[in-house]
């Protein structure tokens, strides 16, 4: 399937610079203790790139600012999981919170979806949790300094295999991820 590399907004200005055009920038791309985790950030996965304009209008219209704004295509975004599989600690791989998210996000990449990595405030969260669900985002993550929030933008549903053990609680709310149990066999 070829992939439009002219990428545009519904408002027809093009997205092409506010995609990452490396993944080095350690500012924007945060890890800890080896995996991606950037602090003071939401990260929204998008089933394509007409929706991911649809979010970049919309978070314009809401005031964000496009410096705050990075968006990732698929591959990027398999990068990024491949390196903290990689670069994952001890810590990080026992607790591994980070990473079982993360297998989530890859399983979005792999089928397609486009990311945004916007700076988030307490302010702003209203703004991405309604810029999510309007935008049809399908799945969406806060990270706090000590945690990742789900971000509820939609019922979400992992694609793959979901990394959560069965007695692991996924998530507590209605608006929350929507996982077919599967067989561990």
């Amino acid at each position: 399937m070829e992939r439009n590399t002219e990428a545009g907004s519904s408002s027809g200005r093009s997205l092409d610079s506010l995609f990452a055009s490396s993944l080095d920038d350690s500012e924007r791309f945060h890890t800890r203790n080896g995996v991606f985790y950037p602090t003071g950030s939401a990260l929204l996965a998008l089933p394509d790139e007409e929706h991911l304009g649809r979010m970049v209008d919309l978070l314009s219209e809401g005031g964000v600012a496009s410096e705050d704004i990075t968006l990732l295509r698929p591959e990027q975004m398999h990068e990024l999981v491949n390196r903290s599989q990689r670069d994952a600690g001890v810590l990080s791989r026992i607790v591994s919170a980070e990473l079982k998210q993360l297998k989530i996000i890859e399983q979005l990449a792999k089928a397609g979806n486009s990311f945004v990595l916007v700076k988030a405030h307490d302010e702003t969260v209203p703004l991405l949790q309604r810029v999510g669900t309007q935008s049809g985002a399908t799945k969406g993550l806060l990270y706090h300094t000590l945690a990742v929030e789900e971000l509820p933008v939609a019922k979400e549903t992992i694609p793959g295999d979901s990394p959560f053990g069965m007695n692991e609680v996924i998530r507590s709310q209605e608006t929350d991820a929507d996982v077919e149990r599967r067989s561990r066999g």
